[in-house]
Order: C-alpha cells, then sequence, then structure tokens
C-alpha cells in the first residue's frame, strides 16, 4: 500500500456514499468481486486500470476525481 492507492480508495469510498453505494451494491454493478473491491479500498492492493474505468462508469465520475487532488474527497 502506499499513499496514492490509500488516497484513491479513500475518494473511491466518498464517492459510493455520495452515490448511495455501499460495497456490494458497487460489486455487483461493476462486474468486480466484493472481496476483490473490498481489499481495493482497504488499499490492501491498488486498483487496477480496467478497475477504475468500471468504477468511474458506475458512480458516473471523472478518473481525475478518484486519482487527483481536485477530487472531491481531498485527503
Amino acid at each position: 500500500m502506499d499513499l496514492l492507492d490509500q488516497q484513491t480508495a479513500d475518494r473511491i469510498a466518498h464517492a459510493m456514499g455520495a452515490a448511495g453505494l455501499d460495497v456490494e451494491q458497487l460489486a455487483a454493478r461493476t462486474g468486480l468481486d466484493a472481496a476483490v473491491l473490498t481489499a481495493r479500498l482497504a488499499a490492501a492492493s491498488p486498483f487496477t486500470v480496467a478497475e477504475l474505468v468500471l468504477v468511474t462508469v458506475v458512480l458516473d465520475c471523472d478518473s481525475t476525481q478518484l486519482l487527483t487532488r481536485s477530487g472531491s474527497a481531498d485527503v
């Protein structure tokens, strides 16, 4: 885990909350395994580019919101 992984996970969790989605719901909508998504959100391992694309589509946000300080969940 590194700082970028943790910040990205935090921003995704924030976007999930704003969208009213929990892990199970996001997993179902993205097709990702809930256990994998849980590990990613805990920053145990980094999100892949493909996973980030799926997440941004479901959460209806731009990837820059999840990867940069301009995102809504600055940490």
